[in-house]
């Protein structure tokens, strides 16, 4: 079986810009944004998941996710189900930015209305939901996604997505900068390929994820 792809975003209420003028990437070594449980989930926005849904770009990811280390080319790509839950396709071009797409779909649900901006999602296994929280987005523009662990066991994960596949470096590096100044730490930054021959039709056909069962 493929490695799948693993990137997520999910919806929301936008607090501000990314700065247009030049900026230099901050790198902090301390990673607060998760160290309180509670807090994390209220700095989330509030979601209108009808302006958040459609495609978007992966453009920065954090180390350590083993479903994404040979991904190109990441997109994702939501939609409101008639249930009010938020379908997840997530795709990418494994070894090559030229090689077939392959990718996984999964279901977003928000556990507390209270916050919109938290929520659990599944890929194929019901009962194992990982947290998301959409930190700030401004739905036309940007993205900032991050999964804490909820017990305080496991890692911490960032995603960046933007609705351009080429979007400004400036505003990537403001991103960035803002995503260090919510606690996380700029050195478990990975870049995630988006050149050219990502626009061109990819070779052989669709691959889906069969199972996730083995990454669990």
């Amino acid at each position: 079986m493929q490695r799948p792809c693993f990137f997520l975003a999910v919806t929301l209420l936008a607090f501000g810009v990314a700065p247009s003028h030049q900026v230099n990437v901050v790198e902090e070594p301390l990673t607060t944004g998760c160290t309180d449980f509670k807090k994390f989930v209220d700095s989330t926005v509030q979601l209108d998941a009808r302006q958040y849904d459609g495609l978007w770009y992966e453009q920065v990811r954090t180390k350590h996710l083993p479903f994404e280390d040979e991904c190109f080319c990441s997109e994702a790509n939501y939609t409101i189900a008639d249930d009010r839950s938020i379908n997840v396709e997530n795709t990418c071009r494994l070894g090559s930015a030229t090689s077939p797409v392959t990718g996984a779909t999964g279901t977003a649900i928000i556990p507390d209305k209270k916050h919109p901006g938290y929520l659990l999602i599944s890929f194929g296994i019901p009962f194992l939901r990982g947290s998301y929280a959409v930190l700030d987005t401004d739905y036309t523009d940007y993205s900032i996604i991050a999964s804490c662990p909820r017990l305080g066991i496991g890692r911490w994960h960032i995603w960046i997505l933007t609705r351009e596949q080429q979007p400004d470096e400036q505003l990537i590096d403001g991103l960035k900068n803002k995503t260090v100044g919510m606690g996380f730490s700029a050195t478990e930054f990975v870049t995630t390929y988006q050149g050219d021959d990502c626009k061109k039709a990819p070779e052989g056909d669709y691959q889906p994820i069969a199972t996730w069962d083995d990454y669990f």
